[in-house]
């Protein structure tokens, strides 16, 4: 379970969804905002998707990369050094996060990954496919899905078209 410390707690702002049996969170973290997290469940104990604003990574108090929009948990491995270790999350602007965490999924995380449009940027979307608009939108068969919508493709394979940068999260087919 991830076990973190957070300032400011009273002003982090979550809207939560249910996208195809998953518990979903977007949660906005004003500038200023820290986190603590512990050991190697910052990144086991969720999926995470950065979508707006900036933040910097401290691990064991050396700076990493910078938390950007795109930045996805599901890219970056773990291993047994991390047990111990403190990660420090410094939010230097209004960030939003998408995060499915396994405390409210407790069926296991979602095995999602990410897409990254950008604006004009086509796609094909077979059958089957199920996806949520996490930042921008996607104009797929004439019809716009705005961030934080879901849609599946249901009958014929259909093309989508970016709308200003865009990243989706991919669940499994149906």
């Amino acid at each position: 379970m991830i076990e973190e410390t957070l300032n400011l707690a009273d002003q982090i702002k979550d809207r939560r969804y249910r996208v195809f049996k998953w518990l979903v969170l977007f949660r906005d973290f004003p500038a200023e905002c820290e986190q603590r997290f512990y050991g190697k469940s910052m990144v086991e104990d969720a999926v995470t998707l950065f979508t707006k604003g900036r933040a910097q990574l401290y691990y064991d108090g050396q700076l990493q990369e910078d938390r950007l929009p795109g930045t996805f948990s599901r890219d970056y491995s773990v291993d047994d050094s991390w047990e111990g270790k403190v990660f420090r999350l410094v939010h230097l602007e209004p960030t939003t996060r998408v995060c499915m965490p396994l405390v409210l999924n407790r069926k296991g995380l979602p095995p999602v990954t990410k897409i990254d449009l950008s604006d004009g940027e086509s796609l094909e979307f077979s059958v089957g496919f199920r996806g949520l608009v996490c930042l921008g939108s996607i104009i797929i068969a004439e019809r716009s899905f705005p961030e934080e919508t879901s849609f599946k493709i249901v009958d014929s394979p259909k093309i989508g078209r970016a709308v200003g940068r865009t990243l989706i999260l991919r669940f499994p087919d149906a």
